[in-house]
């Protein structure tokens, strides 16, 4: 399959959650105006999340001039502990240093949550179209990461 298939598979997905509203994902206090135009009470700050594949992403977007900066995020859920089970803990976090080689920032907090994180610069104003197609590639990115977690970890069902 090719990585524009991939992606076509992908932005589905996406936009069907985004139709289904028992998901949860939303715009907030957001509107298309006349111009076809996305319109915030900010205008300039957008924040939105999603579910998908088990993981819990977030997405924050702001205008700079005529670019869009994004602020992508996915949650994966809790690192195991060794006393649950030494070897599904090495696996994710052979799985978080795999990723570290290819998503901006791929770690664990405070809390013990397997989190990664990237920043994107759009030559684009904020639009539905540029911020979807940022949290789709960044989807598409981070999903052989989001599989290995939940095989790993026994949440498979989540995905």
């Amino acid at each position: 399959m090719s990585e524009s298939d991939v992606a076509a598979i992908s932005t589905k997905s996406l936009l069907e959650t985004i139709g289904d509203s028992s998901q949860g994902i939303g715009f907030g206090e957001m509107v298309v105006d006349d111009r076809g135009q996305l319109a915030h009470f900010d205008r300039e700050n957008f924040d939105f999340t999603f579910r998908y594949r088990g993981g819990d992403f977030r997405v924050r977007a702001r205008a700079e001039g005529t670019t869009t900066a994004m602020d992508l995020e996915v949650d994966l859920g809790l690192l195991p502990y060794s006393v649950e089970s030494v070897d599904v803990r090495a696996n994710a976090l052979a799985v978080i240093d795999a990723a570290r080689g290819i998503i901006a920032d791929a770690g664990i907090g405070g809390d013990q949550r397997v989190r990664l994180r990237d920043h994107i610069q759009i030559e684009e104003p904020p639009s539905p179209v540029v911020m979807l197609g940022a949290a789709t590639l960044f989807a598409v990115r981070t999903r052989p990461y989001l599989d290995l977690i939940c095989l790993f970890t026994g949440r498979l069902n989540a995905a």
